[in-house]
């Protein structure tokens, strides 16, 4: 079975809610992916910016898991991009990462906020990402 790499950076950073998707993820990695942002609006999104990094998870899934996790309606609008990610331990790999352009998505939806906060928090994100996602707070 083919496997992909998929960087998440918002709710599906959390293996758990993966598995209660009826999703295998395995090879999860702690990853950085530089010169992105986040944008949190009704749900999350990468920014590119020159010198920023966004952190999350990376896991491996099937080919199918990967296109029936993203046939979800809300998620339908998310596409895929080629990037290149590097864990904490210093691994460097291509992955992909499914964004959305959220330019009709100004206003951050608090209650996705602190669930997105409360997953980085559980998966243990570096504490300075941490800090910046507590600012996006109104």
């Amino acid at each position: 079975m083919r496997r992909v790499t998929v960087f998440f950076y918002g709710l599906f950073m959390s293996e758990e809610l993966l598995k209660r998707r009826g999703l295998n993820p395995t090879n999860r990695r702690m990853t950085e992916v530089e010169n992105f942002e986040i944008h949190v609006g009704k749900r999350a999104s990468l920014l590119p910016k020159i010198g920023s990094s966004v952190w999350g998870i990376a896991f491996d899934l099937s080919a199918e898991e990967v296109t029936a996790l993203y046939s979800e309606p809300a998620v339908a609008d998310y596409r895929p991009e080629a990037v290149l990610a590097r864990s904490a331990r210093g691994e460097v790999f291509a992955a992909l990462c499914y964004n959305t352009d959220p330019s009709n998505d100004s206003i951050a939806d608090q209650a996705y906020l602190e669930k997105l906060i409360e997953i980085a928090t559980n998966e243990e994100l570096p504490p300075a990402y941490l800090v910046l996602l507590s600012r996006l707070r109104n």
